[in-house]
Order: structure tokens, then sequence, then C-alpha cells
């Protein structure tokens, strides 16, 4: 996997060269096993301890080069003029872009950490000098950023390739593309700067063949085929997989129907999996999602790394998904999980199961599959971002506001901003929902404007009542009592708020600790026996448990419950008569039911509901459910619980054998 650190300007002049840049770095995490993150913006002209936290465990810096400021050398400074000797002059010839240093300083000490470099750089600044004048970069042209991805996408798809376990995909079957529509876009093919002998790579092939069907140059593309597959025409099966590749190409770029092409290239090699992938992806396209899904795991069983075989099947089970089997589609990523799994295929079969659930529009797997693949790779912002917003749609606005909390440290867009604040909002903090709005605004976001607009009309002026009241005690005679009881209302909302947001957010970890112990005991194989009958306590009582089949467990039980009544003469009469009358004692029965079952493997969901008999009501009155889901420990003795009461309030307990 490349793990990128970017390194860039954050001044207004380069935000949006940046921003596209940025847009295509994500779009790349979705079609590349390909992760990036920056420093935000922290301002600094020196190589900062934030930074270099930054670049731990990366292995790719990518330097931005904008222009700065402009440059001479010194013997090329003209005379000044005798009558304004402040003033030198130059040549414009000898003038030159310079460049922001420090992220040149950033990039010493990324090579200083064995770090790869490659530099994006503004075709107008001088010539890198020093250490990096011999790293390897892709010019570019402010306003035309996207001509140089071809390039970019070459670069990296070469790096993937010296990375142990790199699938195919990302380098040689779904081009990123950024947020314009393909038409739109009609990008050069940039000419990597290499020596002249230097043997162009299938990758430089792929690439530039992409960019012309693009262009629609016609004569460019058949020129390319025809050399790439005179390149490889000793090798029968690179020639099938090149046609393939191709084939696939015109598909995505020009939306020719393909399905044919492949199935003759399958004939000519069958157990190709790149052949059997591509056939797959155009099965789904014409909606045959079965059959897709089947193509897909016979392509996983002739991939030679895991990581490929992995994601075939990923893709299998979305497609299963698509069609409506939700049991196929999850068994056959369940069945990749093991206890002694490595931590990024873990990560890479939650991520996937989450991605299936979501299609599945399950909401209760989504969020669980989704926390367990954030604790294996917690620097997954787009899976993030899914959650906190799936969190906002349940109402479950605490745990919206812990992930977008996190999401802003590392990703501070626009979004992610208004977001927080919409969560804050909703959690009845105004002064701090006025707060993220107005920092969501600085990136303009019209949807925060127009939120803020509303928080101002409704309450929570914080930070305008401050500006106005130090403005108001600027005077001499201002009112002091007026001026003071706004000052303390001011630091009381500000303490208050502080006070809810830590309420909100206390019981937070215990959620997402049941939650990633939940995804692990529904995900790995254990079978629920007669063991798990018998008497349990719990804090509604004592249950006899039941096992049924179809995994269901029930029971029941009775209680006796004693009513006090004194009849309504004695009440009549009491203020008149010597002696009061003793209340009768009038029993009544009350029953719990205890419903549930065996979700999978090691989870169960059940409901608690009592059932009263009064003795003034002659039916039984059913009182509040009590909703929970439950980890059966391994040793089948004891059941960790969750439940919600009836004002979803959650609390966490035990069942215990008797």
């Amino acid at each position: 996997m490349i793990k990128a650190f970017v390194g860039y300007s954050f001044s207004k002049e380069d935000k949006p060269t940046t921003d596209k840049f940025k847009e295509y770095f994500d779009s790349l995490t979705k079609n590349m096993d390909f992760q990036w993150e920056d420093a935000q913006e922290t301002q600094i002209k020196s190589l900062s301890d934030k930074v270099k936290q930054k670049m731990e465990g990366k292995n790719l810096f990518i330097g931005i080069i904008t222009k700065k400021h402009i440059e001479i050398e010194g013997d090329k400074i003209l005379l000044p003029k005798f009558f304004n000797k402040d003033k030198c002059i130059a040549l414009k010839a000898n003038c030159k872009w310079g460049v922001s240093y420090w992220i040149i300083q950033e990039s010493g000490y990324a090579i200083a950490k064995c770090m790869r470099v490659l530099f994006l750089i503004e075709d107008v600044v001088k010539e890198l000098q020093g250490l990096q004048s011999d790293i390897e970069y892709i010019p570019f042209t402010r306003g035309n950023e996207s001509d140089c991805y071809p390039s970019l996408n070459t670069a990296l798809g070469n790096l993937l390739r010296e990375i142990k376990g790199v699938g195919a995909r990302a380098a040689t079957e779904e081009p990123a593309v950024d947020s314009k529509t393909e038409t739109e876009k009609k990008p050069k093919v940039e000419e990597p700067k290499k020596d002249k002998t230097e043997e162009k790579s299938e990758d430089d092939y792929y690439w530039e063949i992409y960019a012309a069907l693009y262009q629609k140059d016609e004569d460019k593309v058949n020129s390319l085929k025809e050399e790439i597959l005179n390149k490889v025409k000793g090798d029968n099966n690179k020639t099938i997989e090149w046609q393939g590749k191709i084939l696939n190409l015109e598909s995505r770029v020009l939306k020719k129907n393909i399905l044919d092409g492949l199935m003759e290239l399958d004939r000519k090699s069958p157990n190709n999996p790149s052949i059997l992938s591509w056939i797959a992806f155009e099965l789904e396209k014409y909606g045959n999602y079965k059959d897709a899904a089947e193509k897909y795991l016979t392509s996983a069983q002739y991939e030679k790394t895991n990581f490929d075989r992995l994601f075939r099947i990923g893709y299998a089970s979305e497609a299963y998904a698509k069609n409506k089997d939700s049991e196929k589609a999850l068994d056959i990523l369940l069945n990749e999980l093991k206890e002694d799994l490595p931590k990024e295929e873990g990560f890479r079969i939650y991520r996937y199961l989450s991605d299936t659930v979501k299609i599945l529009k399950d909401d209760d797997l989504f969020i669980v599959f989704a926390e367990k693949s954030l604790s294996l790779n917690p620097s997954d912002d787009s899976l993030r971002f899914d959650l906190a917003y799936k969190y906002s749609e349940l109402s479950e606005h605490a745990l919206s506001l812990h992930h977008y909390k996190i999401l802003i440290k590392s990703n501070p867009t626009g979004a992610n901003l208004n977001n927080l604040a919409v969560a804050y909002e909703r959690l009845e903090m105004p002064g701090k929902a006025v707060q993220f709005y107005r920092e969501a605004v600085k990136y303009d976001s019209t949807i925060s404007m127009a939120n803020l607009a509303q928080q101002f009309l409704n309450a929570g002026f914080i930070e305008e009542a401050n500006t106005e009241l130090k403005k108001a005690m600027g005077y001499e005679n201002y009112e002091k009592d007026n001026v003071g009881r706004a000052l303390t209302r001011i630091e009381s909302m500000t303490k208050s708020e502080d006070e809810k947001e830590k309420k909100a957010l206390e019981n937070i970890e215990n959620i997402r600790q049941f939650k990633l112990e939940y995804a692990e005991a529904y995900s790995l194989p254990f079978i629920i026996n007669d063991g798990l009958q018998g008497k349990w306590g719990t804090r509604h009582g004592e249950f006899d448990l039941n096992l049924e089949s179809g995994n269901i467990l029930r029971a029941e039980r009775e209680e006796i419950v004693s009513e006090s009544t004194t009849g309504l003469l004695g009440l009549a009469l009491q203020p008149y008569l010597v002696s009061t009358p003793q209340p009768k004692e009038n029993a009544r029965k009350k029953k719990i039911f205890f419903e549930g079952r065996i979700i999978r493997n090691r989870v169960l969901g059940y409901k608690i509901r009592t059932e009263e008999g009064s003795s003034r009501q002659s039916l039984l009155d059913s009182l509040p459910v009590i909703s929970g889901i439950g980890i059966i420990n391994k040793a089948m003795n004891a059941i960790k619980v969750m439940e919600t009461d009836k004002d979803k309030k959650t609390s966490f307990h035990e069942f215990v054998r008797k």
C-alpha cells in the first residue's frame, strides 16, 4: 500500500490548485491501494513536530510545488537609477518564480526517513537546486492540473509494483477521475522526463492509451495498441491480458459493449483472473449480478496474492448484495476471517463487509463493521464520514459528534466542519454549533452559511456578543451592570455547553468497544449448543432460558405483586371514624417475558416485556419494552449486553449463569 504524506502551500491564492489535487488524491483512495494525509493548515515556516509525526509510517512524500515569489540571481540585478537608490531592477527574462522552502525542508526530512519523494511542480517555477534536483517530478499548469494525472498515475503505479502484495487494480484496471465529468476533461499525455534510451513501461502504455481515448485521438490509440502488442507478442498470456486491458479501457472511457470480445479472450486463455474480473465488471453493468459474483469468485481462485484474492471476493460480495442474496454476500467474506489474521487483511475484510451491508441497507451491521474496520485502520476518512453520517441519520448524535471531531483533525473540509456543527446543534449546544459553522464558512461552505444564519436568528451569539461587549467596555461610562450580566451569561453558557458535551460523550467509548466485540462475535465461527439453556441471573430477575429450533430463545416468569386497598366507603367516612379502616392486601400477577434469538455465532438480540394484571382492570396491561443485544462468551457462562430503554437510554450489564 502507498501511504503518502502530501506537503503543499496553504495560501489563499494556491487553494484552487491544491484543492484539485486533494480531490484527485481522494478519488485515488477508491481506485488504488493508496492513502494520503496532510498537516492541515499549520501556518508554519519551519518543519514542525506535527509534520514529523504525520510522516511516521508513510512511504511516499508528495510535494506540490507552487510559485511563491520572484527570485533573481545577484549578478543579474541591474544598477538602480541614481534618483531612486532604494529600488533595484532586472530584466524579465532573468526573473524566476521561487517556491515554498518549508515544503523543500519537509522533503529533505522525508528523504532522511527513507521515504520516496515525488514532486508536482508548477511549470513556471525555477529549476530546483541541491538535494531535490535529481528527484522524480511531474510538471503541471495552474488551471489545467488534470493534464498531469496520467503521469501521476504512472508514477504511483510504478511505486505500487515495488511494494509487496499490491494488487493489479491499482495500476492496470480503473483509472481514478477528478470531480469533473468525463466529457469535460481532455487530458494531454504528459511525457515523463526520462533518459532517451529508457524503454517505456507497460504502465506508461496503459495510461497513455487511457488519455488518448479521452482525447478521442484514434490514430494515437491505434499506434499505442500496435506498439504494446508487438512488445508482448512473444508471451501469449500477456498478449491476451493486454487485449483485455484495452477492451476494458474502451468500455470505461468510450462506453463500448465489449462483453463478446472478453468472452472470446476467456475461451483462448481460460482462468486468467484479470479477464474473468473484467467479464464480471461487464455483467454487473447489465444487472446480471449473480453471474458477475460467480465470475469474481472464480477470478479470486487464480489470483497470485492474498491481497488480490480478497479484493475479488470483496467485489463478489457486493455483487451478491446487489442481487439481494444477503447470506452469500456475507458468508464469502466472513469465511475469510480467522483469529490470528494479519491486521491489514482484517481491515480489508471488515471494510468490504461494511461496503456490502451498506448495499443491503443493514444499518446495525454497517455500524459494527465500520467501527471494527476503523479500529484497524483509523486513517480511512471516507469510511469514517459514512459512519458519522449514518449515526446522524439514526439520531445517534453523540456518536456522530465523536467521529466528526476525529475527522476535522485529519480532514478539515467544509462538509466535515458543517456536519460537526450540525451534531452540536442537535445536541443543543448552539454556541459550539455557531463556532464550527463559522469554521466551515471559511471553506466556502454555502450550506454552512445558511445554517449559521439560522443559528444567529435562533440564538447563540457568543462571538458576536463578546465583540460587542468588549467594544462597550472601551467607553468610559458604560452600563457596568448590564455588561456584567451579559458577560456572566456568556461564561455560564460556555461552561454549560462544555458540561453537555462531556456528558454526551461519556458513554461513547463503552458503546464503541461493545460494537467492536460484537463485530468479532458476529463474524468468527462458533456453535451455540444446549449449554446455553438454563437459569441466568439478570438485572430484571432470573430467567430460565430455553433454546428452541431456529435459534429462538424464550423464557417467562411470574411474580406476585401486593396492592393495598381501602374501600370507597371507608375512605369517605375516614375523618369521622374513631378507628381508621385497615387496608386490604390485594394480590395481582405480573408476567415477564424474554423473547430473543441467536443472530449469528455468539451474538443474540432480545426484548423483555412485562404484562401486569390489575385488580381494577380485567385486561393485561403491557408495559414498555426493553430491547437489547448480547455477546455470549466462549465458555457460555456470561452474556455481555447493551440495552436500550423506552427513553432511548443505553446501559450495559451482564447475564450470569446460575
